[in-house]
């Protein structure tokens, strides 16, 4: 990438970088199509979206191969499949905090999951059957939240989630957020190539875990 195009991607990055006020889950950037307003400036697009720098772009990187692996890996879960990544997706946004203005919800555990919805089931849609899955990590708000579509759900299910969650919550109570992440998506992808699970499906389920 020339000079040029650092320089103009870094302009962009600043001009939609968040306020004091936090991100919306409208003003949000999505890594596939906006990957320098996610910090991922190498990149055509990514999986990853950081614009705040709380990985990094190494730690991205790696975690970038990892959620392709997943696409690449994992058994295509929809009635029609074409091409060689089929799999489920994983996306993962990251944040210093969310927004609390122009929003009736108050706590930042609905806050979080009303945020990780929108991206999973409006922005960030980017399966064909509900297969995605969003993982949400808002640093201030002490939130981790893992959003997910019904196709996804149905072997992803709320405990499963939860119980993945606390295996991996020691990094994020230690600041590790790269190496929490990549271990969630890991064990993740172990269930997501395995055989159904017996839990129960919904349009959008989640779960959400509370650093510290």
């Amino acid at each position: 990438m020339n000079l040029l195009s650092l320089l103009l991607a870094f302009c962009l990055l600043e001009c939609y970088a968040q306020d004091d006020t936090g991100w919306t889950s409208q003003g949000y950037p999505n890594p596939v199509q906006q990957p320098g307003l996610c910090g991922r400036v190498n990149r055509t697009a990514s999986l990853v979206c950081d614009p705040d720098g709380i990985i990094t772009t190494h730690e991205a990187d790696l975690l970038d191969v990892l959620l392709v692996s997943v696409l690449k890996e994992t058994p295509c879960p929809c009635s029609t499949c074409s091409g060689e990544v089929n799999g489920y997706n994983i996306a993962v946004a990251l944040m210093r905090r969310m927004s609390t203005s122009g929003t009736v919800f108050s706590s930042p555990r609905v806050r979080a999951q009303a945020f990780a919805m929108h991206l999973r089931a409006v922005a960030w849609d980017y399966g064909r059957c509900n297969e995605g899955v969003v993982i949400l990590v808002s640093q201030e708000d002490r939130q981790i939240y893992t959003a997910t579509g019904s196709t996804a759900r149905e072997k992803l299910t709320d405990s499963i989630v939860d119980d993945i969650y606390g295996q991996t919550r020691e990094y994020f109570t230690a600041g590790k957020y790269a190496d929490g992440l990549a271990d969630m998506v890991t064990r993740y992808k172990k269930v997501l190539k395995g055989s159904t699970s017996t839990g129960t499906a919904a349009v959008i389920g989640s779960m959400f875990g509370v650093v510290g």
